[in-house]
């Protein structure tokens, strides 16, 4: 028996799709402004917010190296490495990835050249 639910036609998820694109886009945009603007802090919980919505979006390596950036302007180290780590595992094509390979093997020798 039919209880009055419509499916959604194709259209509709067609928006739905546009919508949740939209969403996922716009966080990025808005934390490429505050990266740009120097908000670092802002610019993390956009590009955070993003992620969370599409982690297969193709600016992800972008969004991840400004991620990373973002940390060590605001002195948190930990996390910055952490990022470019991840950039690195998941993204080890990318441009920003061969960038942050080279910071990451610098690190390594400064680490391993402390008495």
């Amino acid at each position: 028996t039919h209880l009055g639910h419509s499916f959604p036609t194709r259209r509709s998820s067609d928006l739905l799709e546009a919508n949740s694109y939209r969403l996922y886009y716009v966080r990025y945009a808005l934390g490429e402004v505050a990266y740009g603007e120097k908000k670092y802090r802002e610019a993390i919980k956009y590009y955070k917010e993003s992620a969370l919505l599409n982690k297969k979006a193709s600016y992800m390596p972008v969004l991840l190296w400004h991620t990373a950036w973002s940390f060590k302007k605001i002195k948190d180290d930990q996390n910055y490495y952490k990022f470019l780590n991840t950039l690195q595992h998941l993204y080890p094509s990318s441009e920003q990835a061969k960038m942050a390979q080279k910071i990451l093997e610098n690190k390594e020798k400064h680490h391993h050249a402390k008495p």
